[in-house]
């Protein structure tokens, strides 16, 4: 009997000596980021818990960019041998047609050029009969091979001359076909090779222009792009055929409706890359150089969402209230990925967002309590 009071007694005093008081307890739970609710301050407060829910969210990305032409609809203009500019009647904007003359150069070089040619088409008819003839001859053996083989070389040597000289007279805009000895030109009409306008003049009459010199450049609106710059964190999202909603930055009533075609393979000095839109309808009034703002249409995506009053914004971070036990609450940072209709996606960073409690409403209120806890401390 005394050995059951003994051991008794070795039980009680265990027990009293490892039991917490109230204010260890309470010192316990609340560390520098968990705060303990009574029920009066959860009631009061109208704290309400859940879990995050799976949704799938779609996010508006704003951008800014620029309209560009494609280099197939810039076009510069010069001329191969240059030459002096006897006449023109463009002027920045204006429109031309395929075909149209807008200007006209004069060279010396056009005349020697026409020259060279007849005079090489002459011999090549001389060298042609000649060649006839000696081909007869020699079927006979009436003439040696080898005064046949130095025809059929000379032949063929003046043959490949006035080809020569007969894309020389097509790259300076002349026609060989059409070319005499009476209708020798000393001066060439430059055409224009689209529909669209002038975009720049950098020549005026009887200027000298070297080969290398642009006299006018020309640009067809048919095919305008816009080139977006979107930054290294954005690029990841960005895929072929998504829909952008483009306006100017002093109109953003006028909408321009567009979509990715390119997405840029390198990043710049700032951590950005451009992404090639077409525009889906005419947008004649555009200019190259012009500068729009635009919205970007990213696809959907899978995730847990919570709602916006869940969340705490401090900074530039976000929170969220943990629930760790019966009105206990430990606040966690957390990262978004999309906000949509005062909900807001976050990625999981460690969190188990399937199972885990956390204050959906109240959240405010929790924080409250909790700074005015740091305070007391």
């Amino acid at each position: 009997m005394k050995n059951i009071i003994a051991f008794a007694i070795i039980v009680l005093l265990y027990s009293c000596s490892h039991r917490q008081t109230p204010s260890e307890a309470t010192h316990v739970a609340s560390a520098d980021h968990t705060v303990v609710l009574t029920d009066s301050q959860m009631t009061n407060a109208g704290i309400t818990m859940g879990r995050a829910t799976t949704t799938r969210m779609s996010e508006t990305l704003r951008v800014n960019g620029v309209v560009d032409v494609p280099p197939q609809n810039l076009i510069s203009v010069s001329v191969p041998t240059g030459g002096y500019l006897k006449s023109t009647k463009l002027l920045p904007g204006m429109p031309v047609h395929k075909g149209e003359e807008i200007a006209v150069i004069e060279n010396e070089v056009f005349i020697q050029m026409q020259q060279s040619y007849l005079a090489a088409q002459a011999r090549s008819e001389y060298l042609q009969k000649e060649y006839a003839r000696q081909r007869d001859l020699n079927a006979t053996q009436a003439t040696s091979d080898k005064i046949y083989e130095q025809v059929t070389s000379d032949y063929k040597q003046q043959q490949a001359e006035l080809n020569a000289l007969r894309e020389k007279l097509r790259l300076v805009g002349i026609d060989a076909a059409r070319l005499t000895a009476d209708n020798i030109s000393r001066s060439i009409r430059l055409v224009s090779p689209i529909d669209g306008y002038v975009s720049a003049v950098n020549v005026n009459i009887g200027k000298f222009v070297n080969a290398t010199d642009i006299l006018f450049e020309l640009v067809n609106p048919t095919d305008l792009h816009l080139a977006l710059t979107i930054f290294e964190k954005d690029m990841p999202y960005i895929t072929k055929g998504l829909k952008v909603r483009a306006y100017p930055v002093n109109d953003p009533g006028k909408v321009y409706n567009a979509e990715t075609i390119l997405t840029g393979k390198k990043l710049d000095e700032s951590r950005s890359s451009i992404v090639h839109c077409h525009f889906t309808s005419p947008t004649h009034e555009l200019l190259p150089g012009m500068f729009l703002n635009a919205n970007i249409e990213l696809p959907e995506r899978d995730g847990y969402a919570v709602p916006d009053d869940a969340i705490i914004r401090s900074g530039d971070s976000l929170y969220l209230f943990r629930a760790d036990g019966r009105n206990i609450f430990t606040l966690v940072q957390v990262h978004p990925l999309l906000s949509k209709d005062s909900i807001t996606m976050i990625a999981p960073d460690g969190l188990d967002l399937s199972h885990q409690q956390f204050i959906l409403k109240g959240a405010y209120a929790a924080y409250m309590q909790l700074a005015n806890k740091k305070e007391e401390d």
